[in-house]
C-alpha cells in the first residue's frame, strides 16, 4: 500500500472549532482506514520529538523545523504520496520537499498571501508569496474549494498542474442530524439569527454588531453567536451598547452545533467584495444551507454560491419584519452540492 503523509497537525476536539481543521477532519474522515502519517513541524516549538498515534491508522509526529531536519527528510524520502493541507505545510519543510520528485497533492484552503495583506503584514505577505510559488512548482495534483478559486489559481500561474479537481467544504455534521423537513413553527414566533465564527478582519464583526444593536429590542428577534472568543465577543459587545441579556453568546463543540443551526433562520456572513472571499468556501455558509438557514451576506459573491442561486438578505434590508420562516431552496441547493461531490481518494491514492 502506498504511505501517504500529511503535512499538517492532526484535527483534536479543541483545535475542531477553527474553520481550517474542520477541512483536515472532513478529508481524513475519507482515509479512515488507510494508514497515514501527520507530521506538524514548527520553528519555534516541539524542541523534544513527539510522536503519537490518536487513533487507528495514524501516527503524529511533532518536530522542530531545525533540530528534527533530518528526520522530517527521511519521513519525506519515504512517503509515496504527501498531501500539502494549504500553503501552510511547505513553511518549513519545502526544502526537503525540493529534493524528492514525490507525488504532491497541494489542497488549497484560501489565499494565504492575500489574507496577510488584509491585516496589513507585508512581510508575511511577500513570505507567504514565495512559498505559494514553491509549492505550485513543486505540486503535482491540485485541489480547489470552489471554481472560482481554481480560475484565480490558473491565472496567476498558467504553469500550474493540469491534473485538478474541485473538492468544496462540506461539513462534518452527521447526515442523520440534518432535518430534511421543516416545521417552521418549532420556534414559536421567534425569528432566529445565528453567527458563527470569530474575530477575523474580514468578518466584518463590527457591522454585525451595529445590527444587533439596532434591532436588539424587536421582540420576536433572538440573535446567537457561537464563537471560540467568547470572551472576547462580548468586550465588543459591550463597546456597542448590547444588553448581554438580549444575546446568546456560546462555544460549542463540532457535535452540538447542529442543535443551533436546527432552530436558526438567517445566518450572518458578512464578507466584503473582495478576492479572499470571491474564491472562499466557508464552511459555515455550507451548514448554513443545509440547516435551510438564510445568509444575511454584504456581498453575494462567496465562491461558487451565487452560481446556484441561493437565497440570502443584504444586511442593508435587514428589517424588523423577517419571518421565522427556513429556507428550503437553499437546502436543495446544498444537497445538490453534496450530491455533486468527487472521489477525492481516488483522486489521491491513484
Amino acid at each position: 500500500m502506498k504511505q501517504i503523509i500529511f503535512l499538517t497537525a492532526y484535527p483534536t476536539t479543541h483545535t475542531l472549532k477553527d474553520g481550517m481543521v474542520q477541512r483536515v477532519k472532513n478529508i481524513d474522515d475519507l482515509f479512515n482506514h488507510t494508514p497515514r502519517v501527520f507530521l506538524d513541524v514548527n520553528i519555534r516549538r516541539y524542541l523534544s520529538k513527539q510522536v503519537c498515534e490518536p487513533t487507528d491508522n495514524v501516527k503524529e509526529y511533532k518536530l522542530n523545523a531545525l533540530l528534527h531536519f533530518f528526520l522530517i527528510w527521511k519521513l519525506i524520502k519515504a512517503a509515496d504520496i504527501i498531501f500539502l493541507h494549504s500553503i501552510y505545510g511547505a513553511v518549513w519543510t519545502f526544502i526537503q520537499l525540493c529534493f524528492f520528485k514525490k507525488k504532491i497533492c497541494l489542497d488549497f484552503h484560501g489565499v494565504v498571501p492575500e489574507e496577510n495583506l488584509v491585516i496589513n503584514n507585508k512581510f508575511y505577505f511577500y513570505y507567504f508569496k514565495f512559498i505559494e510559488w514553491i509549492s505550485v512548482r513543486l505540486a503535482t495534483h491540485v485541489i480547489y474549494v470552489s471554481k472560482a478559486m481554481a480560475k484565480n489559481f490558473m491565472q496567476k500561474y498558467p504553469f500550474i498542474t493540469k491534473n485538478r479537481m474541485i473538492y468544496p467544504n462540506y461539513t462534518n455534521i452527521k447526515q442523520d442530524r440534518i432535518p430534511l423537513k421543516f416545521n417552521n413553527t418549532d420556534t414559536g414566533n421567534q425569528t432566529v439569527f445565528i453567527y458563527s465564527g470569530n474575530l477575523q478582519n474580514w468578518q466584518n464583526i463590527d457591522e454585525l454588531l451595529k445590527v444587533i444593536h439596532h434591532y436588539q429590542t424587536v421582540p420576536n428577534y433572538h440573535f446567537i453567536i457561537l464563537t471560540g472568543q467568547v470572551e472576547q465577543f462580548k468586550k465588543k459587545i459591550l463597546k456597542h451598547h448590547i444588553q448581554l441579556d438580549r444575546i446568546e453568546i456560546n462555544s460549542v463543540n463540532s457535535d452540538e452545533i447542529d442543535q443551533y443551526y436546527a432552530k436558526a433562520h438567517y445566518g450572518f456572513i458578512l464578507r466584503s467584495d473582495h478576492l479572499l472571499n470571491r474564491v472562499a468556501n466557508p464552511t459555515k455558509m455550507m451548514e448554513y444551507l443545509l440547516f435551510g438557514i438564510t445568509p444575511i451576506v454584504k456581498s453575494v459573491a462567496i465562491g461558487d454560491f451565487n452560481d446556484y442561486q441561493y437565497e440570502y438578505i443584504n444586511i442593508n434590508e435587514f428589517n424588523e419584519y423577517l419571518p421565522p420562516k427556513k429556507s428550503i431552496i437553499n437546502q436543495n441547493i446544498a444537497l445538490k452540492i453534496l450530491n455533486e461531490k468527487e472521489d477525492l481518494v481516488e483522486f489521491v491514492m491513484l
